[in-house]
């Protein structure tokens, strides 16, 4: 779970989690939901 408002850090955490190979759940606050990590975080961004 990403507790932050920013989407830059968000999608970090992300693309880190996907790398990770974790298959856990992940969660977000909505305004971390913008274009910028959907961007930013690719196809991740799906939820992998």
């Amino acid at each position: 779970m990403y507790g932050g408002v920013s989407p830059h850090r968000a999608a970090r955490l992300a693309r880190a989690l996907e790398q990770a190979r974790f298959k856990g759940t992940r969660m977000a606050p909505e305004p971390v939901l913008e274009t910028a990590f959907l961007t930013e975080a690719g196809p991740v961004a799906e939820g992998g």
